[in-house]
């Protein structure tokens, strides 16, 4: 093996062990320096579990850092992207759900879609924590996908019936 590849999986041990010990400044210490390691970022499967693990730690600002690091290495996927944004509206602050709604917003300027269901929660968080402006445009927004989905269906619905 490479150096570069040894230092990657003395990196994952390390990030292994800092998420079970609950040593999340660590962990997320770690997915910065993996990021920086010519290996590769560690794995989405990976980062989604620390994600999760720092919500349930109640530390949402650790995961919006390691989310930071992970997308620095090209590893910030629209999953993992969805999971933090997700956490963040679960925790029922303004400060997450603005957070959130960042996140939102580089994904709908990426191209990248936002389920139906994502949406609906962003809109409800942003109503919860009084950005009503941002609640609007999340409506109007929700509103149209979930149009586009509904003549999705039907496109699709049509083509499989003239097929058979």
């Amino acid at each position: 093996r490479g150096e570069a590849e040894e230092q990657r999986a003395t990196l994952l041990r390390l990030l292994a062990e800092a998420s079970e010990a609950g040593r999340w400044d660590g962990a997320v210490e770690t997915v910065r320096m993996l990021a920086e390691c010519d290996g590769g970022g560690a794995p989405e499967s990976v980062l989604l579990s620390l994600a999760a693990r720092l919500f349930k730690a109640g530390v949402p600002h650790l995961a919006t850092a390691m989310l930071q690091h992970a997308t620095a290495a090209g590893g910030g996927t629209t999953a993992l992207t969805l999971a933090v944004m997700r956490g963040l509206l679960a925790h029922k602050q303004a400060e997450s759900t603005a957070q959130a709604l960042s996140l939102y917003a580089a994904l709908r300027a990426s191209g990248e879609p936002v389920p139906l269901p994502s949406l609906a929660a962003l809109c409800s968080g942003a109503l919860r924590a009084g950005m009503l402006s941002d609640a609007e445009g999340l409506f109007r927004h929700l509103g149209e996908a979930r149009l586009a989905a509904l003549a999705a269906a039907r496109t699709g619905g049509r083509k499989r019936a003239s097929r058979g």
